[in-house]
């Protein structure tokens, strides 16, 4: 009998403290979430963004890569772009890197497609270039004339699976049941059933 007392109060026990970790976790990813979801947002409102979509000038383009760089060194996003109204990207924050996204076209891509159809998205996926897993938030840019392009901040997640690691395992799944940021780097993209 007192050897069942200890079981279901250890039991009781660890699933506080998980349930606390899980808290925690979730208030840390939120946090970050929310940091960078102002990004594409404050991103298609700017004037300069608009203005070089609008002229395509190059002494604008150069100034637009020079301030993307700058708010994703800043901000801690893996790289941050705009593409025209095609889907092609003018502006990268990634443009002095061998892997820049300058003149690529991202027209396939469903978090392009959906923020043209609807004005924003989200997608978790795989980099195209980087192969590397992150979140993509995307927002049309508006102007007079209707939709410029699109604004497109990708996050990736290494120092906050890294954070995690430190302690118990963690992960967040989507509502399919799909792992994608995880502590266990063997568990990303893995089924919870």
């Amino acid at each position: 009998f007192a050897g069942a007392v200890a079981e279901r109060r250890a039991e009781a026990d660890l699933a506080r403290q998980a349930q606390t970790s899980a808290t925690l976790h979730a208030a840390v990813l939120r946090s970050e979430l929310a940091k960078h979801r102002s990004l594409p947002f404050v991103l298609a409102q700017d004037p300069d963004v608009a203005e070089t979509l609008r002229s395509a000038d190059p002494r604008g383009i150069e100034a637009l890569n020079r301030k993307l760089e700058t708010l994703s060194g800043g901000t801690r996003a893996a790289v941050i772009y705009v593409l025209n109204a095609k889907g092609k990207t003018i502006a990268a924050s990634n443009w002095r890197e061998p892997t820049s996204f300058v003149g690529s076209d991202y027209s396939f891509r469903p978090y392009f497609k959906e923020a043209s159809a609807k004005g924003v998205a989200e997608l978790f996926a795989l980099g195209t270039v980087s192969r590397r897993p992150g979140l993509f938030m995307s927002r049309r840019v508006e102007g007079r004339e209707g939709m410029l392009g699109v604004v497109v901040v990708k996050v990736e997640f290494e120092a906050l699976e890294a954070e995690w690691s430190a302690a118990e395992p963690a992960f967040v799944a989507d509502p399919r049941g799909v792992i994608l940021v995880t502590s266990i780097p063997a568990w990303r993209f893995s089924t919870l059933t």
